[in-house]
């Protein structure tokens, strides 16, 4: 009897398909999927991020220097090649790879036979999240503005915004299949809005080979929470009035991860819908484009493809951009509350111990310092 081949799954995005929530279930269960013979290799929190941006060159984006990201793609392939089963590799910013870069992923895999894993939300839900994402990282254009770009782009056939480089499925896929094989390609669909929150990681699992019915542990694991328009639109504000006064590394961990992923999501308002009119009919006839792509190129399909063709928007529901100065007043006085708190905590912390950890994270917190990058987070967006 041959022996199983020596395996690595290659999770490459998409960005705000659930990726955040899957790789921290990863991270936390590192020993449930070893159990299953799942090596979840990651020298250090932030290593694939680093490997992923490594491949792409884009560090520069991150506010960090080549020197900060040199060898970390093959800090996180050794152990895999290393490891005498499968091994699963995941972050978003691998979806947006060019063949060259696609070749130097695959090279330091050498010998290990590689599955891409893809997981895919429907083109209206990605929409105003690539768009909030956006506002995230420092834009702050108007959904308006955002829409009517992409609608240009499908008017004439030319994908050029920034989005369709990490969210057209077919580009994104391509070079990958070129390489790799159709045989080797798994299609993850996200469940629709509303559905069982685990059912995304039981495709998922069914993907890389886990038992889907093995529940992983869930405390600790934080997700990519959405904003709600008054909060978006504060924000919007903010990058105004900030422009060119942070250097990328203080935006990204004072005001992306602190301001917009912990403390923003609190303020309850309602959410950004999904596209309407002629943007909503051209989404919906490219939704269906790509669950024929799937089906003709013979990929594994975890889920349901009809999942990926986008509801109809709710009718009558005002945009996102309609947001009153009351509303996001409510949502500036939350979030200044919560400042004031965390730089309480963190002054209290560094005047009890006089750490020289806690007088670094009250300097993080001001805009200064260099604090290590999350690992989830996806491509900056302008």
């Amino acid at each position: 009897m041959s022996a199983a081949p020596r395996r690595v799954y290659l999770h490459i995005g998409l960005p705000k398909t659930g990726t955040t929530f899957l790789q921290e279930l990863l991270e936390a269960n590192r020993p449930l999927l070893a159990e299953q013979g799942l090596l979840y290799p990651l020298p250090y929190r932030e290593a694939m991020f680093h490997g992923a941006i490594e491949l792409r060159g884009t560090y520069e984006k991150w506010g960090l220097t080549e020197k900060q990201v040199s060898g970390a793609w093959e800090r996180v392939c050794a152990p895999a090649r290393a490891h005498p089963g499968s091994s699963l590799i995941s972050h978003e910013n691998l979806s947006a790879m060019r063949p060259d870069q696609v070749d130097a992923a695959l090279l330091a895999l050498s010998g290990l036979e590689v599955h891409v894993v893809v997981t895919v939300r429907d083109l209206g839900r990605q929409i105003p999240a690539g768009w909030q994402e956006g506002v995230k990282s420092g834009s702050s254009a108007s959904y308006e503005r955002f829409t009517s770009q992409l609608l240009t782009d499908l008017d004439s056939g030319e994908r050029n915004h920034r989005f369709w480089r990490m969210q057209d499925l077919p580009a994104v896929l391509a070079p990958w299949v070129d390489r790799v094989g159709a045989d080797r390609i798994h299609v993850v669909t996200c469940p629709p809005r509303g559905a069982d929150p685990w059912e995304l990681w039981r495709r998922f699992a069914e993907a890389v080979g886990l038992d889907p019915a093995r529940t992983p542990e869930r405390s600790r694991v934080r997700t990519n929470e959405s904003l709600g328009v008054a909060a978006i639109a504060l924000l919007r504000d903010v990058n105004d009035d900030l422009r060119g006064r942070l250097d990328p590394l203080s935006y990204r961990m004072v005001v992306k991860r602190g301001l917009a992923q912990r403390m923003l999501p609190a303020h309850v308002s309602r959410r950004p819908t999904s596209p309407s009119g002629p943007l909503h009919d051209h989404v919906d006839a490219l939704a269906r484009e790509w669950v024929d792509y799937v089906r003709r190129s013979g990929f594994a399909v975890h889920g349901e493809l009809e999942d990926l063709v986008p509801s109809p928007p709710p009718e009558g529901e005002e945009g996102p951009d309609v947001v009153t100065e009351a509303e996001k007043y409510d949502a500036a006085r939350l979030a200044v509350a919560e400042l004031v708190q965390e730089i309480a905590r963190l002054q209290a912390r560094y005047e009890s111990s006089r750490s020289v950890r806690a007088g670094r994270l009250l300097r993080r917190l001001v805009g200064r310092g260099t604090p290590r990058e999350a690992a989830g987070e996806d491509d900056p967006a302008g």
